[in-house]
């Protein structure tokens, strides 16, 4: 007997998408990475998906699932829910379909039976077939139950707040004091005004290197515009880069610098597009005379 199964034929773009969504890919073009940041990407993907969190594949975490699932197929329902918890892709197999019918059909037949009685409407919730049903659904809204807790910002995020931010300001001091040793703090000034008018055309997008100097360019703006107070020039030229740099990411992302230490340990890559293309870098150069809209401003090559 073949024909008791629906069988639903994707299209070619369905396909892709669903592969997509099941291998969790991020919104970079591999191959454009440089190697070493690549190689760490495929290392994130395999264990992350959408479907659920994925463990890295080792002997002992396959040889437990084996044996839950050899329970489950004899009919072991909290050995289905334990596997289904640690790797989501069997609530989409044969089995997941078996154990979701079956439990339908348990309550189907108990709720035709319980009328409008209170007692045996308690008591239907508490049937196996009720908490196992509500546990698949507790198990794939849980990620996003966000009551009593705080999102998080994204690490790539936190990583171009905090390496821009000490980029700019631990450059800026560095290069007043050499080209303006007497009056720092104007000279500061008066390059900030700069950075910030530098066109989108002069920076060269396409290179992981020289890409960054955008974001540095928007932390340059942010600081401007929303804590001109907060982050004068005469701060930028006394106080250590990193502290100011800390205390940017703790305004604008309202995290606790535990928090940022944490993230910045990730292995995210800070990405961008230009021309279909995606580039990126996991850490950016820190020195920002290095960059060439800057090297421009300062007069050197």
């Amino acid at each position: 007997m073949t024909n008791w199964r629906t069988r639903v034929t994707l299209t070619a773009p369905q396909i892709r998408a669903l592969q997509r969504y099941y291998s969790a890919p991020i919104n970079i073009d591999l191959k454009s990475l440089p190697p070493v940041v690549r190689r760490t990407e495929i290392m994130q993907i395999e264990k992350r998906s959408y479907l659920g969190p994925r463990r890295t594949r080792t002997p002992e975490w396959s040889r437990k699932n084996s044996l839950l699932l050899g329970k489950a197929k004899n009919g072991d329902e909290r050995a289905f829910l334990e596997l289904i918890a640690r790797d989501p892709q069997y609530l989409c197999s044969d089995l997941g379909l078996l154990f979701v019918c079956q439990w339908q059909l348990q309550l189907n037949s108990l709720y035709s039976m319980a009328g409008d009685d209170p007692d045996f409407l308690a008591e239907v919730k508490r049937h196996p077939a009720h908490v196992g049903l509500e546990r698949i659904s507790q198990m794939l809204l849980k990620p996003f139950d966000r009551r009593g807790k705080r999102s998080l910002p994204r690490e790539e995020v936190v990583k171009i707040c905090y390496y821009g931010a000490l980029t700019l300001f631990s450059g800026l001091k560095r290069l007043s004091l050499k080209h303006a040793p007497r009056s720092p703090v104007a000279w500061v000034g008066r390059m900030r005004t700069r950075i910030n008018q530098i066109s989108a055309s002069e920076i060269p997008m396409d290179s992981h290197r020289e890409g960054f100097f955008q974001y540095i360019q928007h932390v340059n703006a942010i600081v401007s515009s929303d804590w001109p107070q907060e982050f004068t020039s005469p701060d930028i030229v006394s106080t250590p880069p990193n502290l100011l740099a800390t205390h940017f990411v703790g305004m604008h992302l309202k995290i606790q610098e535990r928090t940022m230490r944490q993230l910045l340990k990730g292995h995210a890559v800070i990405a961008w597009i230009h021309g279909g293309k995606t580039f990126g870098v996991m850490k950016p150069n820190l020195k920002l005379e290095d960059y060439q809209p800057v090297r421009k401003l300062l007069g050197t090559k």
